[in-house]
This record gives structure tokens, sequence and C-alpha cells, in this order.
């Protein structure tokens, strides 16, 4: 009967430790990936930002744009394909082009702001099993002696979980024994 329920409980502590421990790995692995989704598009954002020039606000130019006079038969510029209207329309065209501009260097803005934060806001993950680096450590200090790969190192830290709690007994029996007094009769 021990043997059963000692094999059971060796197979529940198992399937505990591991999903536990994949579980954890599986989070900080999605931790880092999306941090590095994160940077790619940050970096992506800055680049385009360096690219927009324009330094004007929105209102400025569309301020600009008001302050320009268009001959009644011109208008409304872009409409029309005659190269007269396309002349009267000419510096009215170039600052909707610059207004488009500004106004995607406000949305990058906004968006690298938001992006950063949410960067910021994630936990500082350096790896996904922080643990596999005792497999390097390992295979450092033996000089390549003792190569471990990671599942190795994940095997064993799941062995270590569901063997320590089931040998407790057996470690607080021998504990007793080694305290217990002799007795004299």
């Amino acid at each position: 009967m021990w043997t059963v329920v000692l094999a059971t409980t060796l197979l529940a502590a198992t399937g505990f430790a591991s999903t536990n421990l994949g579980d954890a790995i599986a989070g900080r692995a999605r931790t880092l990936e999306s941090a590095a989704d994160l940077r790619k598009h940050v970096e992506r954002l800055r680049a385009e930002r360096a690219a927009i020039l324009e330094q004007r606000s929105v209102a400025e130019i569309e301020a600009a744009i008001d302050r320009i006079w268009v001959p009644p038969w011109a208008r409304p510029c872009g409409a029309t394909e005659s190269a007269d209207s396309r002349k009267a329309c000419a510096g009215v065209l170039r600052l909707r082009a610059d207004e488009a501009l500004a106004r995607r260097r406000d949305a990058v803005d906004v968006e690298l702001r938001g992006l950063e934060a949410r960067l910021a806001a994630l936990p500082a993950v350096a790896t996904a099993d922080p643990t596999s680096f005792a497999a390097e450590l390992l295979a450092w200090v033996t000089s390549g002696a003792i190569a471990l790969s990671a599942r190795d190192v994940y095997r064993l830290r799941v062995a270590g979980l569901v063997i320590a709690p089931s040998l407790a007994g057996l470690v607080l029996a021998f504990g007793l024994a080694l305290g217990a007094r002799p007795n004299r009769c």
C-alpha cells in the first residue's frame, strides 16, 4: 500500500512541479517576446520621427493656409487639373503636405510615448529560464566535461521539487533518531 501511495504522490508532485515551472518559464518567455516586439516598434517610430523635419505646429500651418489668397477660379485647390490652377494653388498644396507631415509627427510622438510607457511597465526579464545559467556555469567550471542542456536543468529542478518533500519524513526520522537520548535504566 505504501508503494502505491508513494508512487501516486510522486506523480502528483511531478505534475504540479512541472506545470508550475513550465508556466513560469512560458510567462517569462512571453514577457521577453513582448519587450522585443515593443523595442522594434519603438525603434521604427523613432527612425520615422527623426525623418520628419517639419517643426511648425498644425495650427500654425492651418493659419498659414488661411492667409494665402487663391483666385476664385482655382478653388477648391486640388480639385482641378489645369496648369493655371495648380500654379495658383501651389502654396496651399505645399502647406497641406506640410500639415500632413505635422499631423503624422504628432501622431508618432503620441504613439511613442505610449509604447515607451508600456515598455517601462514590463518587468525586467533577462532570460526565459534563469536556471539555464546553472548549466552554463557547470559547463564552464568543468571545462565542458559536464554539459547540461536547459531541458536537463529543468528536469533536475522538477526532480528536486518532487523528491525533497517525499523524503521529508525520512529526514525527520533520522533527525529525531540522532537527537534521541539513549534510555538508561
